[in-house]
């Protein structure tokens, strides 16, 4: 069960291996993202969030992190 509803809808394609990473995450209810830099992580989390539509929490290290999380929100969806 998900929190409060989330509109949210990726707005990028997303790549046959994130596709797979989300489908995943989605059939296990749980997971994380492990990949090199530039390789996509964050979309692909973008479009878990999307799929999930459910009140979500992101955990970054540093305020800078939050901030590119906040950008790739902002390029990537709606």
């Amino acid at each position: 069960e998900t929190g409060d509803p989330v509109e949210i809808e990726l707005t990028t394609d997303l790549r046959d291996y994130q596709e797979t990473w989300v489908e995943t995450f989605l059939d296990r209810k749980s997971g994380v993202y492990v990949g090199p830099p530039g390789s996509g992580k964050t979309v692909a989390a973008i479009a878990t969030i999307a799929a999930v539509g459910g009140e979500t929490l992101i955990l970054v290290p540093s305020r800078e992190l939050a901030e590119q999380w906040r950008e790739e929100l902002l390029d990537h969806s709606t």
